[in-house]
């Protein structure tokens, strides 16, 4: 029960850090460059697209999760596995509708590996931990005896057995 627990503490803890970290490093990396795609109430787009957008819209809110970091996390991620598009906004007409449908795509495997993997209360407050967090709770993991180094290890092997398409990317290895 309490290995449970611990292994529970540890993969919250790494996916919360790497998360926040993620969304430092995007908008250290992209944002100066790069004006991002928030998905809009957009005119020039097919109802069925409008109707995606919503939908995904709905479950964001509905998981209780930051729109700005999703968005931060969907661009990191639709930049890094497409890097011919970096530099260049999606704008709402015809020529961008396949790359919009990617990046809902994308925006929604990230909605489904953070509700599989992280509580409500988790979810929640995405985008909002500090380093101050982050040290807390190494104290706390410290005082089970086991190191800082264990606790990253075990929550990168615990993160990367459930997003096996981020362990060959850079996305968060390079933070």
């Amino acid at each position: 029960m309490i290995t449970s627990t611990i292994v529970w503490v540890f993969f919250s803890c790494s996916l919360l850090w790497q998360a926040r970290a993620g969304g430092w490093w995007t908008r250290d990396r992209w944002l100066p460059s790069v004006q991002t795609f928030i998905p809009q109430q957009q005119t020039n787009v097919s109802p069925e697209e409008q109707q995606r957008q919503q939908a995904l819209q709905a479950r964001r809110q509905a998981l209780d999760i930051s729109q700005q970091f999703l968005v931060n996390l969907t661009n990191a991620t639709f930049y890094e596995r497409y890097p011919d598009q970096q530099g260049r906004q999606l704008r709402d007409d015809k020529a961008d509708a396949q790359w919009r449908s990617v990046w809902d795509g994308i925006a929604h495997e990230w909605l489904t590996l953070l509700e599989q993997n992280l509580s409500s209360e988790a979810r929640q407050k995405l985008g909002s931990y500090t380093r101050a967090n982050r040290d807390q709770w190494k104290q706390e993991v410290n005082k089970l005896y086991v190191g800082s180094r264990s606790l990253f290890d075990l929550t990168d092997a615990k993160f990367f057995t459930s997003c096996p398409r981020c362990k060959a990317k850079s996305l968060l290895t390079n933070l």
